[in-house]
């Protein structure tokens, strides 16, 4: 979860829906190639990391399952 938490701390100044309308286009262009650079270095940190957690819950269901 440490992950998951550290990604939405970096992300949370980031204008998404409808706050984006409150933003200049200028600027609404530095903040996605910001988001989008930022989404390709934590790509497979964020992979890993959902992967973990399924595997977590599918055992978790598993063992509730049958015992």
């Amino acid at each position: 979860m440490d992950t998951f938490i550290a990604v939405a701390s970096e992300v949370d100044d980031l204008p998404i829906g409808s706050e984006r309308k409150h933003w200049a286009a200028d600027a609404l262009k530095g903040k996605d190639a910001e988001a989008q650079e930022y989404r390709e270095r934590v790509r497979d940190t964020v992979t890993d990391a959902l992967q973990k957690l399924l595997t977590v819950l599918e055992d978790n269901r598993q063992n509730r399952t049958y015992h």
